[in-house]
């Protein structure tokens, strides 16, 4: 995932492999600091 702040762009890695089943945030939205934004589910299940 890569998020932007303040025009600077970071790339986020899960810790994990697995399968993107959710995305908490929509494009352009506000999100605090620690929040949920994607789950996973594991790989073939």
């Amino acid at each position: 995932m890569m998020i932007e702040s303040m025009k600077l762009q970071t790339v986020i890695r899960s810790p994990q492999d697995g399968i993107v089943d959710r995305i908490h945030v929509k494009e352009g939205e506000s999100f605090e600091h620690d929040a949920e934004l994607v789950t996973l589910s594991e790989e073939g299940r």
